[in-house]
């Protein structure tokens, strides 16, 4: 587990042991407020204090020993089901509050944390054995009440949520890392191999050298720009594409991206922030651009998405056959996701590149 990780799981922690506190307290005043219908307030007393000295230790140490934090959880688990079962006995059939109210939850919550929706489930379902237990004590024989079936209900949600929350952050947590160390890569690569593979390119007498410098540096390229093709927002995503490139080649990039644009399956998505970051990084590097506007609208039946790049650069003969790299990263990239592509340009007046996908 990396420190962001384990920052996270602290998180967590800190929150589960709020809970506590605050579950410990309604608890506490549950037992002033229904004080009329207790047959056994010594016993309640008693009860009351076990969870109180658990959860202020909890509350105030920490400790990273994953064996540890399970021997608590242990014991918490099992206090929990204890007080759901002396609930049985300490009131009469006329109380409203339970003895322990939410507390025994905490530790449905941290099993969930720690150990996954299993852990969580089976914490729960434990906990509703005891809930039963405990109301059939107070009733005198086994009932399945709407108190039992609602806590019951409660504890499996509640182990669920916390398991799906975790998931999600620590998964967060991933693709943040990821991020960050592709950026850290970028800066590496950036300032060293592309800027080789770039003089390679141009000072070559190879043909054959200058091509394999060429294609390995927009291969490069591709890589480090590939993270903002896997954003699912795709504003989000062709910003952060335009501003990557505006950093790295020093260009002036304007974007123009409706509100409504649809959303598209990822495979889609990718492609076409794929093909827009390659019209841009084209239209700065070979284009020699000053400015560049990137323009992102519905179709017109608006289940898909248009987009056009549009330079002032230096532009080339639009009648010829695409390049290369136009040919591979821009036309065929679409046209494998069901999209096309258009390639515009006069020599003099810049270039514009359309795409399209549905």
């Amino acid at each position: 587990m990396g420190p962001d990780a384990a920052a996270i799981d602290r998180g967590m922690e800190r929150a589960i042991s709020s809970f506590r506190l605050v579950a410990l307290v309604g608890a506490g005043t549950g037992v002033v407020v229904e004080r009329d219908h207790l047959v056994r307030p010594w016993l309640a007393a008693a009860a009351l204090a076990a969870p109180a000295l658990l959860t202020i230790h909890l509350h105030l140490a920490r400790s990273d020993d994953r064996a540890r934090v399970t021997e608590l959880l242990v014991f918490e688990a099992a206090l929990g089901c204890a007080l759901l079962v002396i609930d049985g006995v300490v009131y009469d059939e006329l109380r409203q509050q339970s003895l322990p109210w939410a507390w025994p939850s905490a530790a449905i919550l941290t099993a969930a944390v720690l150990g996954g929706i299993r852990w969580g489930l089976a914490g729960a379902a434990v906990a509703s054995a005891a809930g039963l237990i405990g109301e059939s004590l107070l009733h005198g024989s086994p009932q399945w009440t709407t108190t039992v079936a609602s806590r019951s209900a409660l504890f499996a949600l509640a182990a669920v949520v916390a398991a799906a929350a975790a998931d999600r952050l620590r998964q967060a947590e991933d693709e943040m890392a990821a991020v960050r160390a592709r950026e850290e890569a970028g800066r590496v690569v950036h300032d060293g191999i592309l800027q080789t593979l770039a003089a390679i390119a141009r000072r070559s007498d190879d043909d054959a050298l200058r091509t394999l410098a060429a294609d390995t540096e927009r291969e490069l390229r591709s890589y480090l720009v590939a993270g903002h093709q896997d954003v699912d927002d795709l504003p989000m995503a062709l910003r952060a594409a335009a501003s990557e490139v505006a950093r790295r080649e020093a260009v002036d990039v304007r974007l123009a991206v409706a509100d409504d644009l649809p959303e598209l399956p990822p495979e889609r998505r990718r492609a076409l922030v794929g093909a827009v970051t390659e019209a841009l990084t084209n239209a700065a590097k070979h284009g020699r651009a000053n400015r560049i506007v990137v323009f992102a609208d519905c179709t017109p039946d608006e289940a898909g998405v248009t987009c056009s790049v549009r330079d002032d650069g230096v532009g080339f003969d639009g009648t010829s056959p695409p390049g290369r790299g136009i040919e591979r990263s821009i036309v065929r990239r679409m046209s494998e996701v069901g999209g096309r592509a258009e390639i515009e340009s006069t020599p003099g007046r810049g270039t514009e590149v359309r795409v399209w996908v549905g």
